[in-house]
């Protein structure tokens, strides 16, 4: 395989990217903490664990995931695709644009509630068992600090018996030091996904909208309405500048330089979307992931990644094994 090497603007988007996910993976990460403090005193406070998180805590995690998708898909997508899609601001807008922009928000909402409750059950079971292995650890310390007395007076001494008090302060500092852990992996994988999601979803929209739009203006140069097909074609624009992908920009704008300079389409122009699996090209990258880099397939079609086949980095759609997802930071180009 040849080596694989990016185009400067290429560049310039991964690095752009990378700093976007960065940022984000640090506000979740230091959520989930602050989140997993909250569960510690609770426990704590309770002096027990009855082997469930409060309602309280599980809908509060649910909050933070819903907030932090929302967050990084507006962020990779550069619009708040709920609010814009559903406003006037557009002059005119087309419909195959507004509806693709419709599309889009509904398909996102989607994967929000679908991975979002995923991943909350997750990590409430994990937590559990963060909890119930703290609390153990917390007992046993007592006894080795116990046995560690008998052993070095004469004559031996009563065992003391730990409150429950002192056990569970000890099992909340401990928990919240396995908590610490786990906010660095569940920041990096929720953002990824989030990230990586939106783009593809966007352009899978785009691509069809496209078609859509770019049909339609062809039909109207040929039946001698150019002012209309220009005002369409103008209204896209603006609302891909605005708020499409840089996928969706660049055909577009295209399509303004051929209206512009008269250059008029005899059969409607077919927009085929390719993607291309790209690494951070350090020594971090997973073995599997390394071989995936540069592999080009259809929008519409899987990376073979391992044994897995993912749409994208972080995908789990199609079952991909979480040792090809977790901490995933590669990247997808689509032109």
């Amino acid at each position: 395989m040849p080596e694989f090497a990016l185009t400067p603007e290429e560049q310039r988007r991964f690095e752009n990217d990378t700093r976007k996910k960065i940022v984000l993976e640090k506000k979740l990460a230091a959520k989930f903490l602050k989140w997993g403090v909250a569960v510690a005193n609770e426990v704590a406070r309770e002096r027990a664990f009855n082997g469930a998180i409060s309602q309280y805590l599980r809908d509060a995690l649910w909050q933070i995931l819903r907030d932090h998708y929302i967050l990084t898909m507006d962020r990779f997508l550069r619009y708040d695709f709920k609010a814009y899609a559903e406003s006037g601001v557009i002059d005119e807008p087309d419909d195959a644009v507004r509806s693709g922009l419709l599309n889009i928000s509904a398909d996102l909402a989607g994967l929000i509630m679908t991975r979002g409750r995923a991943s909350q059950k997750s990590i409430l079971e994990t937590t559990t068992k963060n909890i119930m292995q703290a609390i153990e650890a917390a007992r046993d310390t007592f006894k080795s600090f116990g046995n560690d007395i008998v052993t070095k007076q004469e004559p031996p001494q009563p065992e003391a018996v730990p409150t429950a008090d002192d056990v569970m302060s000890i099992a909340r500092r401990l928990l919240i030091v396995r908590l610490n852990h786990r906010a660095n992996l569940i920041g990096i994988t929720e953002t990824q996904w989030a990230a990586e999601g939106a783009k593809y979803k966007s352009v899978d929209h785009g691509t069809n909208v496209l078609n859509v739009l770019l049909r339609g203006i062809n039909d109207d140069i040929a039946a001698g309405r150019p002012d209309l097909a220009r005002r369409k074609l103008e209204s896209a624009v603006r609302m891909a500048e605005k708020s499409y992908t840089d996928f969706a920009k660049s055909e577009l704008s295209k399509a303004r330089e051929d209206v512009e300079q008269g250059r008029v389409r005899k059969t409607p122009r077919n927009v085929v979307s390719f993607k291309a699996w790209v690494t951070r090209m350090d020594k971090r990258v997973r073995a599997t992931h390394r071989l995936a880099l540069g592999q080009r397939v259809r929008n519409d079609e899987p990376f073979l990644v391992g044994d897995s086949k993912l749409m994208y980095p972080g995908d789990r759609s199609l079952n991909a094994e979480k040792a090809e997802t977790a901490m995933c930071r590669c990247w997808v180009i689509y032109n």
